[in-house]
This record gives C-alpha cells, sequence and structure tokens, in this order.
C-alpha cells in the first residue's frame, strides 16, 4: 500500500501504543522552530516586568503578598500564553 509510507511502524502494546511517536512528532514541530523562544521571552519578562514594578514601588508589599502575586502571575500568563499561540 503507497499510504501506509508516512506511518512509522510500532511494536507496543496497551493503551499507550503509537503515543510516543505522536507525542514526537507535534513537540517537533513546536521545538523545531524558534517561536517557542520568543513566547518564553515575552511571558517571562511579562511577569518580571509586573512583579519588578510592585517590589520597587515605595509602598512595597511585605514579601510574602509578592510571593503570592508571583505564584498567581506564573499560573496565569503561560495559560494565557497557551490560548494565544493555539
Amino acid at each position: 500500500m503507497s499510504g501506509n509510507e508516512a506511518f512509522e511502524l510500532v511494536s507496543e502494546r496497551g493503551w499507550n501504543r503509537g503515543l510516543g511517536t505522536m507525542l514526537r512528532s507535534g513537540l517537533d514541530r513546536w521545538f523545531k522552530t524558534k517561536m517557542w523562544w520568543i513566547q518564553c521571552l515575552i511571558w517571562g519578562s511579562l511577569i518580571g516586568f509586573i512583579l519588578a514594578a510592585i517590589a520597587f514601588n515605595p509602598e512595597s508589599p511585605p514579601a510574602e503578598e509578592l510571593l503570592i502575586l508571583f505564584a498567581v502571575f506564573a499560573g496565569l500568563f503561560p495559560a494565557v500564553g497557551v490560548v494565544i499561540i493555539m
């Protein structure tokens, strides 16, 4: 059959049969571009800039509140970034 040339033969068994091949293919399409570096730099610098603006404010909150803000922003921005990329 000429249609099966693009498929890779897998000798695994069970529910995850072919999952590694499919995952490798999807990750290769993302990590072989420069876009993932650009997105990491954008969202990482955005988190850092907002936290620096809060930390170096004259009425800076206590360290505990800064850690809470970091956790919120570090959890929120990657989710927003994934939605934008998709």
